[in-house]
């Protein structure tokens, strides 16, 4: 019997040993296995636009090391609300991930329809944006003093445009109307193309615009700028004032863009799209063609994002939705 016995322990032994190698190789295969199906990406602005641009120009240097493609999902409305809710409702998986901006911290402290520091992690900032004050191409408005001297002298008769009522741009222009003794209305869009395109045929008097669509359309005769809410000016409008040069109360503005996910994502997936997103972002062309929007293709990891960007910049906000007067109607 002994003999069998050896022999069947034996065999086990060996069955066990062939076995391993493939354990180990399963076991690798699932840490490895991400992405194994396209990745989502939630953007609560409208296609076309400076979001829709960049998160497209970067995915796209980021897919090859994927092997997986990455779907853009536009998804604008409700001051972002729409998006957010369909964050909410995703796996925590790695398979759906949002591009948040400081707009949306905006939206949130005046309308508390959200709350994204909770339901978020971010990966990464990916670039950043000089904003501008802008009126009309062919609008009377040929300096920021000429707009607000208009606005004194005749209350209630300017209209400025808004991507979503609580938006950051929102805040930023009843800011700027409150400080300058203007009364003027708002008028909310969907989002940044359909507030350029109110302002280039005259339906609305001013707006806040990032600099990409700025250099775009002033090139064209369509809008025109009149002060940069930034302390530097932009390489791109090298001839636009900043607000300091310029001698106007306005608040700073500088616009940045980031990669997020549901909170519970997998630390592993988190870390794996920050270092492509680096990856990516570094990469000659992708820096080329941010440049050439008039970003600045910066980039920060989650950690630094949440400590210098995330925070710092949801404690002004939320100061100033309490301090500043804006009509949720």
């Amino acid at each position: 019997m002994k003999p069998i016995l050896h022999r069947r322990a034996l065999l086990n032994a060996s069955l066990g040993l062939c076995a391993w190698p493939l354990l180990g190789t399963a076991q690798a295969q699932t840490k490895e296995s991400y992405p194994v199906k396209p990745v989502r990406v939630v953007i609560g602005l409208p296609a076309g636009g400076v979001a829709d641009n960049t998160m497209r120009v970067l995915t796209s240097q980021m897919q090859p090391a994927f092997g997986q493609p990455f779907v853009i999902d536009n998804k604008p409305g409700g001051s972002f609300a729409i998006a957010m809710n369909a964050m909410t409702q995703a796996p925590a998986d790695g398979y759906t991930l949002m591009h948040v901006t400081n707009m949306m911290l905006a939206a949130q402290a005046v309308l508390k329809r959200y709350d994204m520091l909770k339901a978020l992690v971010p990966i990464a900032t990916l670039g950043a944006s000089d904003m501008a004050l802008a009126v009309g191409g062919k609008g009377p408005y040929k300096t920021v003093k000429e707009l607000i001297e208009f606005g004194r002298a005749h209350p209630g008769k300017l209209t400025y445009a808004v991507p979503g009522i609580g938006t950051l741009e929102h805040l930023t222009l009843a800011a700027f109307c409150n400080r300058n003794g203007i009364k003027a209305v708002s008028v909310p869009f969907k989002g940044g193309p359909e507030v350029v395109q109110a302002i280039a045929a005259g339906e609305c008097d001013f707006c806040v615009t990032p600099v990409p669509f700025l250099v775009q359309f002033e090139s064209k005769g369509l809008l025109r700028g009149l002060v940069l809410l930034n302390e530097q000016r932009n390489a791109a409008l090298p001839a636009l004032p900043t607000y300091r040069e310029a001698g106007v109360d306005v608040p700073r503005l500088v616009l940045w863009g980031a990669l997020a996910a549901p909170v519970g994502t997998p630390a592993a997936v988190i870390a794996t799209l920050e270092k492509q997103a680096l990856a990516a972002n570094v990469m000659p062309d992708v820096r080329r063609q941010l440049l050439a929007m008039g970003l600045d293709p910066s980039f920060s990891g989650g950690a630094e994002f949440t400590a210098k960007l995330w925070a710092e910049d949801w404690a002004w906000i939320a100061k100033s939705a309490s301090d500043v007067p804006v009509d949720k109607n």
